[in-house]
């Protein structure tokens, strides 16, 4: 009950809402007189440090991937001996410009993109994130020849990883601090490919990385 009886006066009942904690007869039709709400309902829980819902876990910041990102790409188009025109040329692009935008950190490339530059490179596109993640590795040199469109893969790679955690659909959606909606749409491709921000936050959630989520893709696993 959201009243308290205090006492009974002529046959009438004298109570206290739980809404307003104003005392006076209870009503005949359940509501108090001055805030018009139910005696016989509860009001809504106040969050306390005992009872709130425990906070969301840390997730990585995003911004160390993007912008380690841009310097890796320069490294190994430099290392390849290419300008940026002439990697802008492979990618099939009529200019620099966009090839220089990413260098500078000015765009972030989307996985299509990103696996586009790696086949000018002669580098897999997860080789190349794999440096941007962990600054100082030493990966594979060797170019492994992949299944084109990776990015198309990527739903598919995501829904097994979350069946290999365990987790459900909805518990991965609070953990990252979006509506379920959102990741059933990916998972079902109804939203294009998650760009690496958002690729970072959900390998963050899973408890693995961008560049292990990618090369699952090129493997088609």
């Amino acid at each position: 009950m959201a009243c308290t009886t205090l006492e009974s006066m002529n046959g009438r009942e004298v109570v206290r809402c739980g809404w307003c904690s104003v005392t006076q007869f209870k009503t005949q039709n359940g509501l108090c007189r001055a805030c018009h709400k139910p005696f016989d309902t509860l009001p809504a829980l106040v969050p306390t440090p005992n009872n709130r819902p425990p906070d969301r876990p840390a997730m990585p910041a995003c911004g160390t991937l993007i912008t380690r990102l841009p310097g890796v790409i320069t490294d190994i188009r430099r290392s390849r001996g290419l300008s940026q025109y002439k990697l802008a040329k492979r990618i099939g692009m009529k200019c620099c410009h966009y090839v220089s935008r990413i260098e500078h950190g000015d765009v972030t490339p989307t996985v299509m993109v990103l696996e586009r530059v790696g086949v000018a490179l002669l580098v897999n596109t997860s080789q190349i994130i794999q440096l941007a993640e962990e600054p100082g590795i030493k990966v594979d040199g060797m170019f492994r020849a992949v299944e084109p469109n990776i990015g198309a893969r990527i739903p598919h790679v995501l829904d097994v990883v979350i069946q290999e955690t365990g987790m459900k659909v909805f518990d991965l959606a609070w953990k990252m601090g979006v509506a379920p909606s959102c990741l059933y749409n990916t998972l079902h491709g109804k939203k294009s490919v998650p760009r690496l921000p958002s690729l970072q936050v959900w390998a963050g959630a899973c408890s693995t990385t961008v560049h292990a989520i990618i090369r699952r893709a090129e493997e088609g696993v």
